[in-house]
């Protein structure tokens, strides 16, 4: 499926999206990686809110991590959140290839785990950042389109 053809979409506010590349470009080069929020209906999205973690990861080039701490802390607030009818999905960077194809960790984590089921990656070249928007939809991957108004 190509991003021309997608049936999945998501919009987000410009200043939300700004968040979202200000983290990526601050981190370079090592991977930054977060949560955000949003609301669905009928298959489109909105993301409503960013929230950057650090990376805690051994090798922040190629891999993200939350700290345990901070991921005590998102549970709190995904639990709240999900009572109000949010959704939730972690985000994060490809500054080395600039990819925003899912990798085949990526891939393999979307399957068991969550809150990994939504995932927004940012390839990042120099200054320049893309964006795509992955769901999980059993059996299927799919890639969806943003857009920032």
């Amino acid at each position: 499926m190509t991003l021309k053809d997608s049936v999945i979409s998501a919009k987000i506010k410009r200043k939300k999206w700004k968040a979202f590349r200000d983290h990526a470009l601050e981190r370079m080069p090592e991977e930054c990686i977060g949560l955000f929020e949003c609301l669905e209906h009928n298959g489109k999205y909105e993301i409503t809110n960013v929230y950057p973690c650090r990376n805690v990861a051994r090798n922040k080039k190629i891999e993200g991590k939350i700290s345990k701490p901070e991921m005590r802390e998102l549970k709190k607030l995904i639990s709240r959140g999900e009572r109000k009818g949010f959704k939730y999905g972690i985000y994060h960077s490809h500054p080395l290839s600039g990819s925003v194809s899912l990798s085949d960790v990526d891939q393999f984590i979307s399957k068991i785990y969550k809150l990994f089921r939504m995932q927004i990656i940012l390839g990042v070249t120099g200054k320049r950042v893309k964006k795509a928007f992955w769901i999980f939809q059993k059996p299927n991957l799919i890639e969806g389109r943003i857009e920032v108004i």
